[in-house]
């Protein structure tokens, strides 16, 4: 999640980024993962900083956390899927509003380059409400069956949803084979094999997100 990091990923070659939207104290969207700024010595949490402090911090190589604006406008045209952080680890709300607060960031941008995601679904539902043209997913994870029970496409569907995103340990092959034959396109995550690459290719997902891009792009083309 830094500049450097995003303008690399491109110049290699990959298809695009993925990316976690958060707010600050003073409503202005970062670009952050962690819930907590721990990593840095701070033990608050981003939303409790303002855009002033948050700059302060200084990550690896020398950057500041960077603004969703400053991330849109260094690779402009550019497929990137933004993750908004609205539900922390104990699925409680977080960040709220920032769905009207990327909303606004994306307004004069070919919103074709986007897509949208969240763990909890309302907030693509809210997202949607804003703008019915962007295409957004639900983030699930093993512990999301666990809370909300198995799902069929018809479920994402009626939520008005485009896309399902899951971690590679959430569904069996023939559930991602389902839910693609009921056109709900799949992307995975955290893909680091080739071989799991591979496999879920000959599955039809419709992609997968990885920490090894460069040795994905070599490896798959």
């Amino acid at each position: 999640n830094s500049l450097k990091g995003f303008i690399k990923a491109r110049a290699a070659g990959l298809d695009g980024v993925e990316l976690d939207v958060q707010l600050t104290k003073d409503n202005e969207a970062i670009v952050y993962h962690d819930y907590t700024l721990e990593a840095f010595g701070e033990s608050k949490h981003p939303w409790e900083l303002t855009l002033e402090e948050i700059k302060k911090i200084e990550l690896p190589g020398g950057e500041s956390i960077p603004t969703l604006d400053e991330v849109l406008r260094s690779i402009k045209g550019y497929r990137i899927i933004i993750e908004l952080k609205t539900v922390d680890e104990r699925m409680e709300r977080v960040n709220r509003g920032v769905e009207e607060v990327v909303d606004r960031a994306i307004a004069g941008y070919d919103l074709s380059n986007f897509l949208f995601v969240s763990f909890d679904p309302r907030t693509m539902m809210e997202l949607k409400g804003l703008n019915g043209s962007l295409f957004c997913g639900w983030n699930v994870a093993p512990e999301t069956i666990r809370l909300l029970g198995r799902f069929l496409p018809d479920d994402v569907r009626s939520m008005g949803l485009d896309y399902l995103q899951p971690s590679f340990d959430t569904f069996t092959d023939e559930e991602i084979r389902q839910f693609i034959e009921h056109g709900v396109p799949v992307i995975i995550w955290t893909v680091n094999s080739v071989d799991l690459a591979l496999h879920l290719k000959s599955l039809g997902v419709g992609g997968i997100i990885t920490d090894n891009g460069i040795e994905m792009v070599n490896s798959l083309r």
